[in-house]
């Protein structure tokens, strides 16, 4: 029988093709056909996430994508957001930066997007030096998301010199304010602007005036989200804005200001507008200013508000057509009613920890099993859920997973108001969110010493055959429990725990059996002083890094970690993939490669 001839399809062809996958998982299955397929897939990928600095260099990145309009580099660990690495880990920009301005890549790229990196002023400095044609640069997008590092002089090289800037946005970053002169220049030079984000960033030296003007000359303006700006002086710039669909920011500064000031203030709002966030300190004397819009509302963050639970249930009830809603626990069981039976189309729920976890001076809310199965039970839609929760029990769960089909992504958080929990362990609810929601990609469970048993981690490992990120707080009682999930989870990219009592040598000889794992972050476990059993983990392509955490004495004699209840002192371990090899910008007194 003679060999099978094969036609090969003309490259065009194929880049018409490719031009169709989107997803970026499907376009990697394709690129691994044969050479031709890389090579053109290399040719035409457009966007790329990288999910982790470390995990390829600069150079393999633009070598393998030459033409990439579109980038998104995520830094330290998600563990960084809550002070539990140490602050000088890493993650800095500046070797991406750099290299992306070396060549002709900047030529290309439209949009960066940083997420949890270190980014300095001179970082900035570069990247907005490389110019087109025209000697501005060619951006029209830069994202720094949770980023630190850089001051307002970074915002004026981006403000002044990327003439074609669409979208600023600097959400939750740490930014040193030397002046205000950035949004000036933002003011002057700018027209093509489409979203301004300053969400979270205690940016005070924002002129209304500088507002004003970008609202009047960016025709396109759909999202301006601000930060320390007296609500009431925005009036001008929202009736400027008249294509706003997202607005936020606006700082209420008490009740001053006559209530009729606040009665008139929906006026001002476009008739496209759908989303509202970050109404900073607003209460309720200040609620009639967004009550005449809620019913159109599509996204509504309210997390920093002082509104108590009476006057969140009196605003949500108005909004029919909400999609999206993040709220602290301030709203208690009854806002969860409300929400159930008024927010017919909601898709995602977030509900933060109150006064406890932010300092704000507001009534302690209590969130139970009652609320949680009411919400399932009216959402049928919902796919997002993140609670922080009082109370719990298996039946809350179970409702869920029989009412939520659509869910993908599920958070809980046990808080410890409750001294006795309604029903511990959850291992019947957590085998039941699997089995009944078929969708889920993302499951955190963060509990209490208990809450989860070996029997509810052998359920993971069986019925989680879809999960790509896990996270898990005080979970497991044995080592057992740990090999029973990880004999499982094929599909598994990112494993995180904490509390989790393992040995270091079961982690070490039971991690490896995921064969899908990308990265592994876990804290407080039964380390051993200098994480030598972590070295059986080793395998080809896999970084290693050990922090020991605070001792007791300042000398190494003592191998006691410190244990007063808080587990950010306790040691942790963080392994990744990488193309890139050992990172050397590691802090040499708090991290430690494991060979």
């Amino acid at each position: 029988m003679g060999r099978r001839k094969t036609v090969e399809v003309p490259d065009e062809a194929l880049e018409c093709v490719m031009s169709y996958i989107r997803d970026p998982r499907d376009r990697s299955a394709a690129s691994l056909v044969c050479r031709q397929w890389r090579r053109v897939d290399s040719r035409t990928r457009r966007h790329v996430t990288v999910r982790f600095c470390y995990a390829a260099t600069p150079e393999q990145l633009t070598r393998r994508f030459p033409l990439l309009e579109s980038l998104t580099i995520k830094g330290k660990p998600r563990a960084s957001m809550y002070g539990l690495i140490p602050q000088d880990w890493g993650g800095y920009a500046g070797r991406w930066i750099r290299h992306l301005s070396s060549g002709s890549y900047l030529s290309w790229l439209k949009s960066l997007h940083l997420r949890r990196m270190v980014v300095g002023d001179a970082d900035a400095e570069i990247l907005t030096a490389a110019g087109g044609c025209s000697g501005h640069s060619v951006l029209e997008s830069i994202v720094l998301e949770k980023c630190s590092g850089f001051s307002t002089d970074a915002l004026y090289y981006i403000a002044a010199r990327c003439r074609n800037l669409k979208v600023l946005s600097v959400t939750e970053s740490l930014v040193d304010e030397r002046s205000g002169e950035w949004i000036h220049q933002l003011a002057l030079s700018n027209t093509t602007l489409e979203t301004l984000d300053l969400y979270m960033t205690d940016l005070e030296m924002v002129g209304v005036r500088d507002l004003e003007m970008i609202a009047a000359n960016c025709p396109r303006l759909s999202t301006l989200v601000v930060a320390n700006t007296d609500l009431l002086q925005l009036g001008g710039v929202l009736a400027s804005a008249t294509k706003l669909k997202k607005w936020g920011g606006g700082q209420c500064f008490g009740s001053q200001e006559p209530l009729a000031a606040y009665e008139r203030f929906h006026l001002n709002f476009s008739g496209g507008l759908t989303s509202i966030v970050g109404l900073n300190f607003m209460t309720s004397m200040e609620l009639s200013a967004v009550l005449p819009v809620a019913a159109r509302l599509k996204g509504l963050d309210l997390q920093y508000t002082l509104l108590d639970s009476q006057s969140l249930c009196r605003l949500i009830s108005l909004c029919v057509n909400l999609e999206e809603l993040e709220v602290r626990n301030v709203i208690g069981d009854e806002g969860l009613v409300v929400i159930g039976t008024t927010c017919k189309r909601l898709r995602k729920l977030r509900v933060e920890r109150g006064a406890d976890g932010q300092g704000l001076d507001d009534e302690k809310g209590w969130i139970s099993l009652n609320g949680l199965s009411v919400v399932a039970e009216g959402c049928p839609l919902i796919e997002y859920m993140a609670t922080y929760v009082s109370d719990v029990c298996n039946s809350a769960l179970e409702t869920i997973s029989r009412c939520c089909r659509n869910l993908t992504d599920f958070r809980l958080c046990l808080l410890d108001k409750e001294e006795n929990p309604t029903e511990l362990p959850l291992d019947r609810g957590v085998r039941a969110l699997l089995v009944g929601c078929p969708r889920l990609r993302r499951f955190a469970m963060y509990l209490r010493p208990g809450g989860i048993t070996d029997a509810g981690l052998a359920y993971i490992g069986q019925f989680g055959l879809s999960l790509n990120w896990l996270l898990l707080g005080f979970a497991g009682e044995t080592d057992k429990g740990l090999r029973d999930l990880c004999s499982g989870c094929p599909r598994l990219e990112k494993l995180e725990m904490r509390g989790c009592w393992f040995s270091e040598a079961a982690l070490a000889r039971e991690v490896p059996k995921l064969k899908s794992l990308r990265y592994l972050w876990v804290q407080a476990y039964d380390a051993t002083p200098c994480g030598h059993h972590l070295s059986a983990m080793s395998r080809p392509f896999w970084n290693m890094e050990f922090c020991p955490g605070r001792l007791l004495s300042a000398g190494m004699g003592n191998k006691d970690f410190v244990v007063d209840g808080d587990t950010s002192l306790d040691p942790q371990v963080i392994a990744y993939g990488s193309l890139a090899g050992r990172r050397s910008d590691y802090p040499c007194s708090t991290v430690f490669p494991v060979v």
